[in-house]
Formats: structure tokens, sequence, C-alpha cells
């Protein structure tokens, strides 16, 4: 099998004769959306449903701007790197952060207020689910206001723990912000995954840091060696930490 990964650049939906190649080879989509017959939630849906790599053509984000609204309220879990950007900078300019935006998003911002503010709680909740993760702090974060939201729309929110300014995103939250939302920090509600998969990863410094304050230095350089390798994250340190989900 071939191990180098060829990019087709096409529209959806894809060619059947380019879907069977898939198969044999690694491919990654790059689909040109804006010529697209599928698109907005059609085309997330369609993609999901696939569960292929592929990036988004975007010609701007704010002439995407429906596709990223419908991606805000998707229920289920996707690969799109390029919709994860746009929720970022939109993210960071609700925040008053600087972004790379090239217009002005205030008008979105207000239309889509409710859900972008579930993103945003929900992403800003993740320092408390480090504290969480460790199993030492329970009784505390269980005795904090309960957060009640357990709306499958906003789920993909787990998607920017991997991007590189996620760390902008909680850098400055005060402890006042915090709530325990016992479905998110607890079920199997992502894809069939907890949320401990999605927050145990490289990228992620809030889970570098609780490893190296459970495990030591030692067992952070054995998984990022392990996650170099392309080894299982999940399954290489599930069996050792004090997953929420396992207790």
């Amino acid at each position: 099998m071939n191990t180098e990964t060829t990019v087709l650049f096409t529209t959806t939906p894809i060619p059947l004769q380019d879907l069977v190649r898939k198969q044999k080879e690694d491919i990654q989509f790059v689909i040109d959306y804006k010529n697209s017959k599928f698109r907005n939630k059609s085309l997330l849906v369609y993609l999901t449903n696939l569960d292929i790599k592929c990036r988004l053509h975007l010609e701007s984000i704010e002439d995407a701007l429906p596709l990223v609204k419908d991606y805000l309220h998707l229920p289920q879990i996707a690969t799109a790197p390029d919709l994860d950007d746009a929720v970022v900078q939109i993210l960071l300019h609700m925040q008053g952060k600087p972004s790379l935006l090239s217009f002005d998003p205030t008008e979105f911002i207000a239309e889509n207020r409710d859900i972008l503010d579930t993103w945003m709680k929900r992403i800003r909740n993740l320092p408390l689910f480090a504290l969480y993760a460790t199993g030492e702090f329970d009784e505390v974060v269980q005795a904090l206001p309960a957060d009640e939201n357990i709306s499958v729309a906003g789920l993909n929110y787990v998607n920017l723990i991997k991007h590189p300014f996620f760390a902008l995103l909680v850098e400055d939250v005060r402890p006042e912000e915090y709530s325990y939302n016992e479905v998110l920090f607890n079920k199997y509600i992502f894809a069939g995954k907890n949320l401990f998969y999605y927050f145990a990863v490289k990228e992620n410094p809030l889970f570098i840091g609780s490893l190296i304050a459970m495990e030591g230095e030692e067992a952070m350089q054995q998984f990022l060696a392990a996650a170099a390798a392309d080894n299982s994250r999940y399954d290489q340190i599930a069996g050792s930490l004090n997953v929420p989900s396992l207790r």
C-alpha cells in the first residue's frame, strides 16, 4: 500500500472512482466548496458520513459564513480543520483579542450569539476538566455550579483542543466562570468517545501539564514518543491515568 498521501482536488459529490482509491491509497481530498453541489449542512453531513481526510478550499471565511454557522450547530463530530480555523478566529474576536479575520464578524456574532456562547463556555471549562481528570479534585469540581446544557449542538468544540491557538482561548479563564457538566465530562457522547479522548493529545498544553503532574515528566516523554510514532494515544495512557469515564 502506498504510504504517501495523495492530494485530490475535487467537488462534491466526490466521483466514485476517486472514493474507491482511498481503499488502497492514503488520500486527502481538497473540496472546492464554491463549485460543489453539496453546501452548508448537506456538505457537512455528507463528509461526516464518508469519514474521509479532507480540507475545504474556501475563497474566504466571510463567503462561507453559512457553512460556519451550520458547523457550529452540527450534532455530529466532523473533521473540518478549515472550519475550526474560522471558529477560533471568531471566538478570539468575541474575546476582544487579535484575530486573523479580514472582515468584521460583529453581525455574525450577534446573529449566532447563543451557539457561540455554548462553544465558548465549553472550551473555557476545559482547564477545570484538566483538574477533574486527575481524580484528586472530584468533590471540588462537582460542588461547582451545574452546567445543565447537554445539547449535542456544539459538540465539535473538542476539535479546537488541537488547534495552535487553543491556549489563547483559555489563557485568562477566571475561576468564577467554571461549571460542572456531568454529561460532557463523563459520558461517551462524542461519536462514541469521551471528552478525555479528545483532551489527551500532544497539542494540548492542559493535558501535558496534567500528565506531568499525575505521572511525572518521564511519562510525558513516553506519551510524546508514542504520539510521534503514531501509536494510539488513548490506548497508551487510558490504563494508567484516572480517566473520568472509566472510574
